[in-house]
């Protein structure tokens, strides 16, 4: 039996402050969810591609800005996958005070 896995693309705009002016980049990243892994690996998974596309920010508030780009692309893909285990692990992980309606919203 092949894996069974969805490939997602997440487009993500991220707006990072300079000093003169706001500079505004949209990329493509790609997640792959895999059924035949644990929610826990997929998530991990994710955490990392998330971590490594939000790696190009580079500005005053870069901690900031990178933790924001990481929290937008993991709240997307995660949507995305339309898996419920996964949205509620997500919701778990995040906290209360964190979770977005998009992820509420099922």
């Amino acid at each position: 039996m092949s894996i069974l896995s969805v490939s997602l693309i997440v487009s993500f705009t991220a707006v990072v402050a300079t000093t003169a002016a706001s500079a505004q980049e949209t990329r493509i990243t790609n997640f792959r969810y895999d059924k035949t892994i644990s929610i826990e690996s997929n998530y991990a998974k994710f955490e990392k591609t998330a971590r490594s596309a939000c790696t190009y920010i580079s500005s005053l508030h870069r901690f900031k800005a990178r933790k924001e780009c990481r929290d937008d692309l993991m709240n997307q893909a995660i949507v995305a996958t339309k898996q419920l285990p996964m949205i509620v692990y997500h919701n778990q992980m995040i906290g209360e005070d964190r979770r977005s309606t998009a992820l509420t919203k099922r």
